[in-house]
């Protein structure tokens, strides 16, 4: 199998511009305020239930 040519400058652009754009809103939903007002088990439910909301339902088979 010949070597891959890589990801073009384009490619590359744009892979930068969604892990920044992930890593921004990332940040933005655990550093939230709502995050503050639980702790201990309800803590864990809701980040379990925030996670288990942003499944694809096709994934889940």
């Amino acid at each position: 199998m010949p070597d891959s040519p890589g990801y073009s400058a384009e490619q590359q652009a744009e892979e930068a511009r969604l892990r920044g754009l992930l890593l921004e809103l990332s940040t933005t939903v655990s550093t939230h305020a709502f995050w503050q007002t639980l702790s201990g088990p309800e803590l864990v439910a809701a980040r379990m239930e925030l996670k288990q909301s942003t499944l694809d339902p096709a994934d889940t088979d």
